[in-house]
């Protein structure tokens, strides 16, 4: 049987290697027969080329009843002389079983390559990282990996620096060294604590946690392991470890960490399902129209600026309550109080530039030059894994006294 690029595509359909069956047939090259073996190559968009081999076991009546088998040690039965075939006309290639099925009156068995990915992806994915900081542990030589199945380390690993853009298996075995968290030397003061959480005041100028690759600055996360003299094992989690919530670097105000998995996760669920009542106060340019208000206003990542969002149609559901709680003469500026029913990316500062009240301090989003950003996370209500439902709150910082007073 002639085997053409079209029937080589509908073939990977039927057997689900791909979703349609109208693909340009460009993406499918290298089609070859050797006896009962057809060989092709196919790129599915954004990946790299597997090859495929489809083997003809009509005339094998050892393995033509796989054909309709669900049992795995039937399927067995049936791989291992199939990928002995295979293994002699591509004895180089790492071989994977797919699947024994029917196809324009005959039965086939399918048989592929690994598939492949970028080693900087591969390490985001699996360590949750950004594509950069994956990339910069794997150029500093944090990164070894191993095929599985033999156990036979990858060249160039280990001691010598890998490639980030070099493909290799998805199911590669990788390690990723442990980063050393400084020890930390910030005072951050306490509101609360028991055995499950700490609730501090967080100083403007403070990052809640690093953005994943190596930083020597301190921030909340590096102190709270610090002060906990515990370090994760888990290198994907010991940057974040006990953070549930996160306040900008110029934001000020209460914040709630966790000192255990178990109450980590109660609180993360208590944010996301949006049953933790958070209240801010800033200091912004001129006098809102309405002193009380709520902005319902989608909220989408600005791609002409990717570290920034904006209001937009296409964005996710962002509301905010607005009350002026304070004007100065002449409504050169305000006291807001902000009561965020969703937690959006810097809905806040978004929000307000959106109103043309930017927030002092918030040059990013517009907003006059200040000592700091004039945003303060002056309440917070919350149930603790305790079951006990409590508010804690923040004074409202000395340097808004010298825009309003209250």
């Amino acid at each position: 049987m002639k085997w053409t690029k079209k029937h080589a595509i509908d073939f990977l359909w039927k057997f689900g290697e791909i979703k349609t069956e109208l693909v340009d047939d460009q993406k499918l090259s290298g089609l070859r027969q050797v006896d009962n073996i057809t060989e092709f190559r196919f790129a599915a968009e954004g990946a790299a080329p597997v090859t495929y081999w489809a083997v003809d076991i009509s005339q094998d009546p050892g393995l033509t009843p796989a054909a309709d088998s669900t049992d795995s040690s039937t399927l067995l039965t049936a791989a291992k002389p199939v990928l002995a075939q295979v293994q002699k006309i591509a004895p180089n290639a790492r071989l994977q079983f797919v699947k024994v099925g029917e196809d324009r009156g005959k039965t086939f068995a399918l048989v592929r390559t690994f598939p492949q990915k970028r080693l900087d992806t591969l390490v985001a994915e699996r360590f949750n990282l950004s594509r950069a900081a994956a990339k910069t542990k794997i150029e500093a030589g944090k990164v070894s990996l191993n095929h599985p199945k033999t156990a036979r380390a990858v060249k160039g690993s280990a001691s010598a620096v890998l490639k980030p853009a070099k493909e290799y298996d998805e199911d590669v075995q990788l390690e990723l060294a442990p980063t050393p968290q400084p020890e930390s030397t910030l005072d951050l003061p306490v509101l609360y604590q028991d055995e499950d959480v700490i609730v501090i005041d967080k100083p403007s100028g403070i990052l809640s946690h690093s953005k994943g690759e190596f930083s020597p600055e301190e921030t909340v996360a590096t102190w709270l392991a610090d002060r906990e003299e515990e370090q994760s094992e888990d290198p994907s989690h010991s940057e974040r470890r006990g953070i549930v919530h996160r306040l900008d670097r110029g934001t000020s105000g209460v914040m709630i960490l966790a000192r255990n998995p178990v109450a980590e996760k109660f609180l993360q669920k208590q944010f996301a399902e949006r049953k933790a009542n958070k209240t801010y106060l800033a200091i912004t340019e001129g006098e809102p129209k309405q002193h009380e208000l709520i902005l319902d206003l989608p909220i989408a990542r600005n791609f002409k600026k990717p570290t920034t969002f904006l209001v937009s149609g296409s964005g996710k559901p962002a509301q905010t309550h607005l009350r002026v709680a304070q004007v100065a003469p002449m409504g050169l500026y305000s006291l807001l109080e902000l009561k965020p029913a969703t937690g959006r990316t810097h809905q806040l500062r978004v929000h307000l530039a959106y109103l043309n009240h930017p927030i002092l301090g918030d040059e990013v989003y517009g907003g006059k030059k200040a000592p700091r950003l004039m945003l303060h996370a002056s309440e917070l209500e919350l149930t603790l894994p305790n079951s006990e439902r409590k508010t804690f709150k923040s004074k409202t910082p000395p340097e808004f006294s010298k825009y309003v007073s209250r």
